[in-house]
């Protein structure tokens, strides 16, 4: 980030949260505390060109165990849902105007 800023200063940063598969689902307490860590260093470096994209949470179900309807047959990349999913998701984040 701080190299990117060196040489374009406005540049907005997203951290997408790791997403979670059901091929990867005995890795999601790993995940989870990984995602909260990154959420809390953007926050405590409180500069407004970083931001944490939270992928990782609609991608669950009830009972916080990833929604095999959004992969593929392998359980590890997504599907055209998965993707749209991730596009409500990003679309107000990458909507937003510096001002500019």
């Amino acid at each position: 980030a701080q190299l990117v800023h060196r040489h374009l200063p406005q540049t907005r940063i997203l951290f997408l949260s790791v997403k979670p598969s059901p091929r990867r689902a005995g890795q999601l307490e790993i995940q989870q505390h990984f995602n909260d860590l990154l959420a809390r260093w953007i926050a405590d470096v409180s500069d407004d060109r970083l931001v944490y994209v939270d992928v990782a949470t609609p991608m669950l179900n009830p009972a916080a165990q990833p929604r095999v309807e959004l992969f593929t047959a392998d359980d590890l990349h997504m599907n055209p849902a998965g993707y749209d999913l991730w596009r409500e998701v990003l679309t107000s984040y990458l909507m937003e105007s510096d001002g500019n």
